[in-house]
């Protein structure tokens, strides 16, 4: 083995954050330079991220892959009260209670802040992730917030037959089916 691993996963406790917005403006020093600030939306993405990269670092052995890479990404919340019964049944998830968390933080901003966090410790650079699964959730019961991730690098992917095989139907080009009448 050349120091790389070609499988990793962790989980990281807490909630999980979103890279939102950025807001930016001109700050004119005193010599009559100016200068960008940039600020982040959300106040808790830096924090998460570099929650995210620590137990990555922690958790990876070797170089980062230098490959392609498949992601995998699970962010799970706690539910809200509401999902639950009341009294006697307060720990009794209700039936109509939904799995899936529809609302913000949107899956894809969640996953930037993630892919950021990863770059230059499991893998490279975020340009190197070349297939992605990324679900929200919540949790079953009353458990709490968390984020699961996996990298597999695409070769091992391909070497274990784990799927990706289903790709390989896919036509390169597709027939235009979009005629005019």
């Amino acid at each position: 083995m050349d120091g790389t691993q070609t499988e990793f996963s962790i989980m990281v406790p807490g909630k999980p954050q979103q890279k939102g917005s950025k807001t930016g403006f001109i700050v004119k020093k005193k010599d009559g330079t100016q200068r960008a600030i940039v600020n982040e939306s959300n106040k808790h993405a830096k924090g998460y991220q570099q929650l995210v990269r620590m137990y990555a670092a922690k958790e990876f052995d070797g170089d980062p892959i230098q490959g392609p890479v498949h992601v995998m990404l699970r962010f799970q919340y706690s539910r809200p009260k509401n999902h639950f019964y009341t009294g006697k049944r307060a720990d009794t998830l209700r039936d109509d209670a939904p799995e899936w968390k529809t609302s913000t933080p949107d899956v894809d901003k969640l996953t930037r802040t993630v892919l950021d966090a990863l770059s230059g410790v499991v893998f490279r650079d975020d340009a190197q992730v070349c297939s992605l699964d990324a679900i929200k959730t919540y949790r079953p019961g009353k458990e709490g917030d968390r984020t699961f991730i996996a990298v597999i690098e695409m070769t091992q992917l391909r070497d274990d037959n784990d799927g990706l095989d289903a790709y390989d139907d896919v036509p390169d080009e597709v027939e235009d089916t979009n005629r005019s009448v």
